[in-house]
């Protein structure tokens, strides 16, 4: 990142290639400059029916290679490498967004600046939504609110004609997520066990008896293989078993680099949450949780 970061004398910002932490690509990787025309077509569903098109689908800009570095015009806060100077140049964020559209503003700023912007194919596991559930209505106002001040401040003479649109958006968008909880909380009434998928993990790695005495401290389902990136360098994507009993898959980070790690899960031929142990401090970190060894009672 740096090597590129150097580059570049006229580089604005760079994003990185972000996994969920099931392997999957994180279309938020890449997004284009969100004008009244983009988000227009995100909220009526044209970039999802025309995910490849330049002219729907730009929000997104799947019609990129995920493996190629590009120019592009919004990096996402998750991750966003640029020059100090430049930054103080700027001002830094600005403090009106309260949680989303911050990184949509400084990325739009660096381009007005004169400033280029852009995504290299450098993995990550982001573990996103953790700041808030993304089917909650706190995420639907505080999402479209930031929109309307992203309008306001840089497409005003567009403002009167989109508020109304998009506050109807959080309304509906309200609406949906609140059936959407509903529903989640009948499903759990009537299929109670199906939460017990959650607690299945499978663990490669050679800390075998450390990892067991911290899953007997939290009661976890652990299925152990001793593994390590010599003798076992794909990890879950050659075990024999029933992988579909598994949610989280544990990879021993004294067994396995972070980059094998990350090939593994962008490779996974199914969604396979995937979670790390580390064996020096004895933690199990998690998307939603981590593990951490109780002290033994005096």
């Amino acid at each position: 990142m740096l090597a590129f970061a150097d580059s570049k004398p006229a580089l604005g910002a760079l994003g990185v290639k972000m996994l969920q932490e099931n392997g999957r690509f994180a279309f938020e990787s890449r997004r284009g400059l969100p004008t009244p025309w983009t988000s227009f077509c995100r909220m009526a569903g044209l970039a999802t029916l025309f995910p490849k098109s330049r002219r729907f689908g730009r929000y997104y800009m799947r019609y990129l290679d995920e493996n190629e570095a590009a120019e592009i015009e919004i990096v996402s806060g998750a991750f966003m490498l640029g020059r100090r100077e430049v930054l103080q140049q700027l001002g830094g964020f600005d403090e009106d967004f309260f949680m989303y559209g911050e990184d949509i503003d400084l990325s739009y700023r660096l381009l007005k600046s004169g400033r280029k912007n852009y995504y290299v194919p450098t993995p990550i596991v982001h573990y996103k939504g953790e700041s808030t559930q993304k089917n909650s209505y706190r995420y639907v106002h505080v999402f479209y609110e930031a929109m309307l001040i992203f309008f306001r401040k840089h497409f005003r003479h567009y403002s009167l004609l989109f508020s109304l649109p998009i506050n109807i958006a959080i309304v509906l968008r309200a609406a949906v997520a609140l059936i959407a909880m509903q529903l989640k909380a009948l499903r759990s009434i009537y299929h109670p066990h199906e939460k017990k998928v959650a607690g299945s993990f499978l663990y490669y790695g050679r800390n075998m008896e450390q990892m067991k005495h911290l899953a007997e401290q939290w009661r976890l389902d652990v299925t152990y293989v001793e593994a390590d990136e010599q003798a076992l360098p794909d990890g879950h994507l050659t075990y024999e078993g029933d992988l579909a009993r598994f949610m989280f898959v544990i990879y021993d980070d004294e067994s396995y680099s972070l980059s094998k790690i990350l090939e593994n899960a962008a490779r996974s031929p199914q969604p396979l949450y995937v979670a790390t142990y580390h064996a020096q401090s004895n933690v199990l970190i998690t998307g939603g949780k981590v593990y951490h060894a109780i002290r033994e009672a005096l």
